[in-house]
């Protein structure tokens, strides 16, 4: 009990450390209402695929399961794509932009194009430096892991949550690269969760 007491000071003190010195950055509450409005007619509209983030297998490609929808593998980079949009640059979200973008293959599922992906990727699915937070310095974080489970057969339903998980404002944050290693502890990531400005 002693111990855990000692941790929660420990990541408290780091965590209110960053807040202070503006090294993490959270959506304000009206910049996530919108965007989880968006992301649920997204879930909703069966013309656009869902994302999964499998950045180590062959982005771009297809994902076969138990649905007629694709689902498509991507890296960590349209999380990016919707921190920078609609909270660094604070625009207002559409789906009429995403089906667009997904339609003429402008929306950025991947940092670079392995040759192995050649067919599956075309250059302007390759995020610019625009989207590239790291290159700020900045780190795209998870409260919630999303990582997909491992088995072979994946229901559908997981994907789904799999998707809102991944590309959910409620579910993100970006911290400084310098401490990133953060993000990945499951004690402060329960700070977060409580001490989170505009939590919903």
């Amino acid at each position: 009990m002693q111990q855990d007491k000692k941790e929660y000071i420990l990541f408290k003190n780091l965590f209110d450390f960053l807040v202070k010195e503006k090294l993490i950055h959270f959506p304000s509450k009206s910049q996530t209402k919108q965007w989880e409005k968006v992301l649920k007619e997204w879930i909703d509209d069966q013309s656009i695929p869902l994302f999964a983030r499998k950045g180590s297998s062959i982005r771009g490609q297809s994902i076969e399961h138990d649905h007629s929808r694709k689902v498509i593998k991507t890296d960590n980079t349209p999380a990016h794509w919707v921190f920078r949009n609609f909270v660094l640059n604070n625009e207002k979200p559409f789906l009429s932009r995403i089906k667009d973008e997904w339609e003429t293959k402008t929306f950025p599922i991947a940092i670079m194009i392995k040759k192995s992906e050649k067919k599956f990727l075309v250059k302007s699915q390759i995020a610019s430096h625009e989207f590239r937070l790291g290159y700020d310095n900045i780190y795209v974080a998870h409260i919630e892991p999303v990582a997909l489970s491992r088995s072979k057969i994946i229901p559908y339903k997981e994907f789904i949550n799999h998707h809102i998980r991944f590309l959910s404002l409620g579910n993100m944050y970006c911290i400084s690269k310098d401490y990133s290693g953060l993000s990945h502890i499951k004690k402060f990531n329960e700070i977060v969760i409580q001490n989170k400005p505009n939590s919903l």
